[in-house]
């Protein structure tokens, strides 16, 4: 019953970076509401960065935002050195929202707050007007001969396959790259596709060795409590 939405007016995305296909099918199919992607996690309150809208979030595709107000937003290196704008590395907060400590847990405390800037285990890149765009979970990035391929960047490419109604990428072991690309598809009611298929669509808009090697179709991707992918279960 539509007469049921009349007061709603705004809307989030978050967990991960909102997929352009989505924000077009909001704007589309949704017109007057506003879908402003974002990102967060629950060692600051929730939400640490947005978009306003979803003009903005369709003028800076694949961004979550800028750090809203209270929160401050850094990318570094592996030896805390701050990179320059564009340059990938781990995503840093701190702020009023962002927490002191763990409670009885002072090794997780030392181990993820560093001067006073909460660790969020993330690759993130930044541009210059304070835009956050993630890459990808640093446990989730793929290392295939010494090449980063983030999973983010494959899974988006997935989604814009018509038949593919839920897609994750994971790292799996090989041989002679020491790790490789693996699909896990969850394919629309009533679609039918092959490997190949999958395998062809992708090479459109990915460099070969970001193609997934490997593809698996499922009925269902196992989550946990929370609704999130569990990924390790699917390597």
């Amino acid at each position: 019953d539509h007469s049921k939405l009349s007061s709603f007016r705004c809307f989030a995305a978050g967990g991960s970076a909102a997929p352009e296909e989505l924000l077009k099918a909001c704007s589309e199919k949704l017109p007057g509401f506003k879908l402003c992607p974002g990102y967060g996690l629950t060692d600051a309150c929730g939400m640490t960065s947005t978009t306003i809208s979803l003009e903005e979030a369709l003028s800076h595709k694949g961004s979550v935002g800028r750090a809203i107000p209270l929160i401050e937003a850094k990318v570094v290196d592996s030896s805390e050195r701050e990179l320059p704008f564009g340059e990938a590395g781990e995503l840093l907060i701190r702020g009023g929202l962002a927490l002191k400590e763990y409670w009885n847990n002072p090794e997780a405390t030392r181990k993820t707050i560093v001067n006073g800037w909460v660790h969020t285990g993330d690759v993130a890149k930044m541009n210059e007007e304070g835009y956050v765009y993630i890459l990808d979970r640093i446990k989730d990035m793929i290392n295939r001969g010494g090449e980063k391929i983030w999973s983010l960047e494959v899974e988006n490419v997935l989604y814009r396959n018509p038949k593919v109604l839920e897609a994750v990428a994971v790292a799996v072991p090989d041989t002679i790259f020491g790790e490789e690309v693996k699909a896990v598809i969850v394919l629309k009611p009533g679609a039918k596709a092959t490997p190949e298929e999958i395998q062809e669509f992708c090479s459109r808009y990915l460099a070969k060795y970001k193609v997934p090697k490997y593809i698996e179709f499922r009925d269902a991707l196992p989550r946990n409590p929370a609704g999130k992918v569990v990924k390790g279960e699917l390597k």
